[in-house]
């Protein structure tokens, strides 16, 4: 989709699937590695860019809350657009994230499974290249190593603990949405862990023959399902809680639903970043380890607190 005509910007919005049979609307859409680069001289980019931005902006969206800038401004900078060549040599691009000194990216194994020449291109504009160093097709992550300097990516995230979440409570998403430069942040709520039972319904045996000898594994695996917007581009984009900490990485949207995307959860992948982190530096403090060292310090400032208020 281009962005000539007039209606460049509703159009981005409207479900291309809304006038369809019922019987003909796919299930998911896994958009991102379908998502070509565009122009970044497109004059329409800019004016896209200012409508998302715009959401974040209470003087001129009512709508903007203060929670989502907190987390947009914190994760922001963690936040990468992937491009890779397939093929034919077309650039396809997605979404990623920067995971604790920023060496580690995650993304969507959809994303990046069928590319090569992999870049990242961060939110101020530097373009790192990367190798794939791990991949699960089945759970749909993938861990990208950086080639260039770790200060090619101002910050990265830490992981939170997806196992608190009650339905209803605030998520939000990241990514670099229909291929633009600039990522935006959708607000959502979370719903419930599903299985693909209930994901894909009907179209359930023609994806778990995709796995062939791996099938099993993947009728066993997990989904967040999120109350939220989210556009082709995004996945591989991080899912994070109010703190900004990576709870998931999203893999699709939902077409049957108004508003509604699933995400792997961190727990599908939380055991295999902290054995690469590791690998690359032995006495680096891990992703989870960083959690546990907040969660006990937040547990004795909440103590020690306690005891003075008795005193």
């Amino acid at each position: 989709m281009g962005f000539g005509d007039g209606n460049w910007f509703s159009n981005l919005f409207v479900d291309k699937n809304a006038n369809l049979p019922p019987e003909q609307i796919p299930v998911l859409e896994y958009g991102s590695s379908e998502v070509p680069i565009f122009d970044r001289q497109d004059p329409a980019v800019p004016r896209l860019v200012e409508e998302w931005q715009a959401q974040l902006d209470p003087k001129r969206h009512p709508r903007a809350d203060e929670a989502t800038r907190k987390v947009y401004k914190k994760v922001d900078p963690s936040v990468v657009q992937t491009e890779g060549r397939d093929a034919q040599g077309k650039v396809w691009g997605g979404s990623g994230c920067a995971i604790g000194d920023g060496e580690i990216v995650m993304t969507a194994a959809h994303v990046v499974n069928h590319l090569h020449n992999i870049r990242l291109r961060s939110n101020d504009g530097k373009i790192i290249p990367a190798d794939v160093i791990e991949m699960d097709p089945v759970e749909d992550w993938a861990i990208l190593l950086l080639q260039g300097r770790r200060a090619d990516i101002p910050r990265g995230i830490f992981v939170g603990n997806l196992n608190k979440f009650k339905k209803g409570d605030p998520i939000y998403s990241l990514g670099h949405a229909e291929g633009l430069a600039k990522d935006y942040i959708s607000p959502g709520t979370y719903q419930k862990i599903s299985s693909p039972y209930e994901v894909y319904q009907g179209g359930l045996p023609a994806r778990a023959a995709r796995f062939g000898n791996e099938a099993r594994r993947f009728l066993d695996r997990k989904y967040v399902v999120v109350n939220s917007h989210v556009r082709p581009g995004c996945s591989g984009g991080p899912l994070v809680d109010s703190y900004g900490r990576l709870v998931g990485l999203t893999n699709a949207r939902k077409l049957d639903f108004h508003a509604m995307s699933i995400h792997a959860p961190i727990y599908s992948f939380a055991k295999r970043l902290e054995e690469a982190q590791k690998a690359l530096d032995p006495f680096a403090i891990s992703v989870t380890e960083f959690e546990l060292i907040r969660q006990s310090k937040a547990m004795l400032q909440k103590s020690d607190k306690a005891k003075r208020s008795r005193s």
